[in-house]
C-alpha cells in the first residue's frame, strides 16, 4: 500500500503553503519597532495545518508504514507553525 497520489500532492501543497506563509507570520521590519503578527498568514498556516490532518486522517496504517522519510518533513512543517502560531498569538 502506498499513499494515495491525491493525498501526497495535497499535504505536499499544504506544506508548501505552510513555509511560504511563516515568514510573514511575524514580520521584521527593524529593531526600533515591535513587530506585529499578520493574522491573515496566522490562519492560512493553520488552515494549512488542518488540512495537513484531515488528509492523513483517511489514510490507513499500513500506508502511513510506508510513506516516504519526505512525509515526516511536511508533518514537522505543520507541527512547528501551530506550536510557533501558539506562542505568538498568546503572548501578543
Amino acid at each position: 500500500m502506498h499513499i494515495p497520489r491525491h493525498n501526497g500532492v495535497l499535504i505536499c501543497l499544504y506544506s508548501a503553503i505552510i513555509v511560504i506563509y511563516q515568514r510573514m507570520v511575524l514580520p521584521v521590519i527593524d529593531l526600533s519597532h515591535t513587530p506585529e503578527p499578520w493574522y491573515h498568514a496566522i490562519q492560512r498556516c493553520i488552515d494549512a495545518c488542518s488540512d495537513i490532518a484531515k488528509s492523513i486522517r483517511v489514510l490507513d496504517r499500513e500506508s502511513l508504514e510506508n510513506a516516504s522519510p519526505l512525509f515526516a518533513h511536511c508533518i514537522f512543517v505543520a507541527a512547528r507553525i501551530l506550536l510557533g502560531n501558539v506562542v505568538v498569538l498568546c503572548f501578543t
